[in-house]
């Protein structure tokens, strides 16, 4: 192994190494590597300083030619007002100050080479400087190599970086308050409105309903009237309705309301429909997908189902795209176009059709056709006579339709009574001025018992005439009163709670 006598580090060694009694041979191959750790060291901080400066003096140089370049191209405008004044801020553009930047540290450390000169972003927090890790011994050196004294290592100290531009604080520029963004139009749900325009139909009893008219959102049923545009939606169970003319509609599906100049038209989107307007002058139009069917005087029902709609003329006659259905048949209409007529054989959607009521009494009020005024009197909503003539009588306003499926019902009740008269006469018409006699319908029957409250009905079809046994009441005759005798012991006395007429539809066979 060769020595250099002369070095003043190998002489060092030496000294060490004699003086280390006992200390194993290789004692001396890690002092080597030590020394020669710590001379790396010190080369890679000598790298940093001058890597540090360089960086330094370019940030120092770009702030003073973008400082030279704002003074030419962009200089301060006077100040206005009293002299020695600034009312212009000596801040560059855009209210972001340029910073000094500051003198490195002048003390070595260890750190791994930073990539370019380009500072962080403002709105990232600047990283601390990687700390590099302990260096690994050198490989062993030949013994010629020259190894150097370990120097004092300094404390380690966080590097300072050129500082980017700060972010301008949020508290020095007072902000507005963001205004609340408000609603499109037509996200709003509209309560629903009054409504002006001709009321066409109103709810029977209280079904499950949902309505809105153009521009609403559905909302359920709550017993108000039914106007020009309304559109209705069934629920579970179909839904009636008393037409503005005292017809009736029925359906199950959804349909839509609306006047045609004089034509109630219903348009309907799916299911069924019912139709009665009968002795309402009213003529009815049905639009379903691209079809229009039509009634007047009528009874028909409609079905919607796959692209076909079927009508059924229930009585009277109705028409489908021009083409005429007699009471009893039906025809369907495709994209093939319109089918020939045939029998209708029914649909179970009719069979619980509701009963369309004609004409009530309840005598809450006198009838608007008067009573008779032979000593009858209205106690409580009930009619009552105790005396003679024994019977209580009263009179249409003006006259009464007797229609198909008609049929008269009474709620009475009966005391010390054992027969009992129902008659309906038909109004007397005038030829060359003489009156025809009058046609009196008769109908006789007995109370089921007397003292209680009893409901009794009649087909007025089916109550004959009081000359003709074999004549009965046809559609399109009129009834001007009603009237209803008694007989009995010298307590008789009869009670009515109502008297109605109704109109059923009689099942499809």
């Amino acid at each position: 192994m060769s020595e250099l006598p002369h070095d003043p580090i190998d002489e060092l060694l030496h000294r060490a190494h004699n003086a280390a009694d006992g200390a194993p041979p290789e004692f001396m191959g890690r002092l080597r590597a030590r020394f020669a750790a710590e001379a790396v060291a010190r080369k890679r901080a000598r790298m940093v300083y001058i890597q540090s400066a360089v960086a330094a003096a370019a940030v120092i140089i770009l702030a003073l030619v973008i400082g030279l370049n704002v003074e030419w191209f962009f200089p301060h405008p006077e100040p206005v007002g009293q002299p020695g004044t600034a009312e212009a801020s000596d801040t560059p553009a855009g209210n972001t100050p340029a910073l000094e930047p500051r003198a490195p540290d002048m003390r070595p450390e260890p750190q791994p080479k930073p990539e370019g000169n380009t500072a962080p972003e403002p709105d990232q927090p600047e990283p601390g400087p990687a700390q590099p890790d302990d260096p690994k011994p050198e490989p062993k050196k030949p013994d010629d190599v020259v190894d150097q004294p370990t120097p004092e290592k300094p404390e380690p100290k966080d590097p300072q970086p050129v500082q980017p531009e700060p972010k301008q604080p949020d508290d020095t520029v007072e902000k507005p308050e963001p205004v609340k963004p408000t609603e499109p139009d037509g996200t709003e749900v509209k309560p629903p409105q009054p409504k002006t325009g001709a009321v066409l139909a109103s709810v029977i009893a209280e079904p499950k309903l949902r309505i809105r008219y153009e521009g609403e959102a559905w909302h359920d049923y709550a017993g108000e009237e039914l106007h020009d545009g309304v559109r209705l939606s069934a629920g579970r169970d179909a839904v009636s309705l008393t037409l503005a003319d005292g017809g009736l509609a029925y359906f199950d599906g959804e349909v839509r309301l609306s006047l045609d100049g004089e034509v109630l038209c219903f348009s309907i989107s799916t299911d069924n429909l019912y139709i009665d307007n009968l002795d309402t002058a009213r003529e009815v139009k049905v639009v379903a997908e691209r079809f229009s069917a039509g009634m007047s005087d009528a009874v028909a029902a409609f079905f919607l189902e796959r692209s076909e709609f079927e009508v059924a003329a229930l009585v009277g006659s109705a028409s489908l795209g021009g083409e005429t259905i007699e009471a009893g048949n039906s025809r369907r209409a495709s994209s093939r176009g319109i089918g020939n007529e045939k029998a209708f054989k029914g649909d179970r959607f009719l069979k619980d059709v509701p009963e369309r009521i004609l004409l009530r009494e309840d005598f809450d009020q006198p009838p608007p056709g008067g009573m008779y005024g032979d000593g009858e009197r209205l106690e409580d909503g009930v009619a009552v006579m105790d005396k003679a003539p024994r019977y209580i009588a009263f009179r249409y306003n003006p006259t009464l339709t007797v229609l198909p499926g008609m049929v008269v019902r009474i709620r009475y009740r009966t005391t010390d009574v054992n027969k009992l008269e129902l008659e309906l006469f038909t109004l007397a018409e005038l030829k060359l001025l003489k009156k025809n006699k009058e046609t009196l319908y008769k109908r006789v029957f007995s109370p089921a018992r007397n003292g209680e409250w009893q409901e009794i009905e009649f087909r007025v079809d089916k109550i004959a005439d009081n000359d003709d046994p074999n004549h009965f009441p046809s559609h399109g005759e009129l009834f001007r009163n009603f009237k209803l005798h008694f007989s009995g012991g010298d307590k008789a006395k009869l009670e009515i709670d109502t008297v109605e007429f109704v109109r059923v539809q009689d099942p499809v066979r």
